[in-house]
C-alpha cells in the first residue's frame, strides 16, 4: 500500500476454481480497509461451502 497509494479498489477471489486454493480474504480485506480501500470479492465458488 505504501508504494501504490493511490489505490482505492481492489478485487479478491476468495477461492481459485482451477486449484482449489483458498484466499486468505479475512486477513487482506480488514488491511484493504484500514487504507481506505473498497475490497470486491469474487466468491462465487466459495460461497456454499466456506464461510465469507
Amino acid at each position: 500500500m505504501k508504494a501504490k497509494p493511490d489505490i482505492k479498489l481492489a478485487t479478491l477471489v476468495h477461492c481459485d476454481t482451477p486449484s482449489g486454493l483458498l484466499n486468505p480474504i479475512e486477513e487482506i480485506v480488514p488491511v484493504l480497509k484500514e487504507h481506505g480501500v473498497i475490497s470486491i470479492v469474487d466468491a462465487v465458488a466459495s460461497i456454499a461451502g466456506d464461510p465469507v
